[in-house]
């Protein structure tokens, strides 16, 4: 994995600036679901990669930057997720926001890496090009975006602020 750690200073501002941009993200999503249903979809999905970043940072101390900068962040998560103590926890904040994530998900400590994943794919839908005749300009999109960011972004968020 191409992870760099932290020094002490550069983990201030990394944990600062990542906890105010995931926010932000947050919030602008939730704003643009109507007026902008594409880049709610995205900005959603980046208020999950920038909360990933936090707790990478926060929690393991690492920095990840770089190309391919959002599958490193899906592995790096991966490889963090995997320490027992972390999927009782996962488990448990999972049971808590069962109300707001689909049956089909609810399954075991992937499902965190899953929500991610599922972020960047919609994003990647949302944000570029495809030959698809989906009209992401109409009302059906800006509740495709409502599902995204109530069904994926909002639980993965609660997720992972409760492990922080």
């Amino acid at each position: 994995m191409d992870k760099q750690l932290l020094g002490e200073k550069e983990r201030e501002e990394w944990i600062y600036f990542h906890e105010n941009a995931y926010r932000e993200d947050l919030k602008l999503a939730e704003k643009l679901v109507i007026e902008s249903p594409r880049w709610s979809i995205v900005t959603g999905y980046y208020a999950m990669h920038d909360l990933t970043k936090l707790y990478l940072g926060k929690i393991k101390g690492w920095k990840i930057a770089g190309e391919f900068i959002h599958s490193k962040a899906i592995e790096s998560l991966s490889e963090a997720l995997k320490e027992e103590p972390k999927k009782e926890m996962i488990l448990n904040l999972i049971k808590e926001a069962e109300k707001e994530i689909d049956e089909a998900l609810r399954i075991h400590e992937t499902t965190v890496v899953r929500l991610l994943r599922a972020g960047k794919s919609e994003r990647g839908k949302a944000q570029y090009y495809s030959d698809k005749k989906e009209d992401m300009f109409n009302i059906n999109f800006s509740k495709k975006a409502s599902y995204f960011i109530e069904k994926i972004v909002k639980p993965y968020i609660k997720i992972m602020e409760g492990m922080i």
